[in-house]
């Protein structure tokens, strides 16, 4: 794992982790605003940019940044806050509880308990996904990122075509190429085979569960509240899988900075 910082040391921290087959660079454009009141800790997941290590799961993940935070004596944190796979890591940094915070926020959290046919399944398609961009990796240098992930996948939840979604095509087209199938099929586990961890009941109220009313993720509400009944979950109504903080991120830094109490 890799990690950059953004803002003033001595400033309230909050720690932002991208999403799947992303990195850092795909959540600066709101986390850049966020680095006026705060020191904003960016890390890259494993797997997730030239000579790392494959991912593996969330919870090694989340010990990794943790002991990043401590290694730099940071003992307190204003948020920590998870795109789709980060918000994974982002809940098991919750269930570990390791460093008081004020809140934790999962946007597009993917909780799901696939049997082993259907994640392997997924998995096939998500490596197909993967060798058909990479196959278009030549269209992406030439400048027409957006023609190379038209009809994917990845073009139907990013909404490709609209230049607000430039900066996170570019940190995709940036991992795709180093993905390993090893990689593929851990977060493939880890959004699809998934045993809720364990939240004590005195963070359960710290926690915010984010979603779009267009992403499929948002039918989790009830399992979600099923085991966190005294968590919060928030649907906003217009939007699909992560496209508020990309659309509009000054009102996705204010619904973040508005968490925070």
């Amino acid at each position: 794992m890799k990690f950059e910082t953004l803002g003033k040391r001595g400033n309230p921290v909050i720690v932002a982790i991208h999403g799947t087959f992303a990195n850092a660079d795909s959540i600066k454009p709101f986390a850049e605003l966020l680095a006026d009141e705060y020191y904003v800790v960016l890390p890259t997941l494993n797997g997730h940019y030239p000579t790392s290590a494959d991912y593996h799961n969330p919870v090694e993940e989340a010990t990794q940044i943790y002991d990043f935070l401590e290694s730099h004596d940071i003992k307190e944190l204003a948020m920590v806050q998870g795109t789709s796979l980060g918000a994974s890591v982002a809940l098991c940094m919750a269930a570990m509880n390791k460093i008081p915070c004020k809140r934790y926020f999962m946007d597009s959290v993917q909780l799901y308990k696939y049997g082993s046919l259907r994640r392997s399944i997924s998995y096939s398609k998500l490596v197909a996904l993967v060798n058909q961009y990479r196959s278009k990796t030549t269209d992406t240098a030439n400048g027409q990122g957006d023609q190379a992930i038209q009809g994917t996948m990845t073009g139907k939840i990013m909404g490709a075509g609209d230049d607000a979604y430039s900066g996170m095509i570019q940190g995709v087209t940036a991992v795709y190429d180093i993905l390993t199938e090893n990689t593929i099929h851990n977060v493939v586990d880890t959004c699809f085979n998934v045993t809720f961890p364990k939240l004590d009941p005195s963070v359960q109220p710290l926690c915010v569960f984010y979603f779009g009313a267009k992403d499929p993720s948002a039918k989790q509400e009830k399992d979600i509240k099923k085991h966190y009944p005294n968590s919060i979950v928030n649907v906003m109504t217009g939007h699909s899988q992560g496209s508020f903080q990309v659309l509009n991120p000054q009102k996705y830094v204010d619904m973040l900075k508005m968490s925070i109490f």
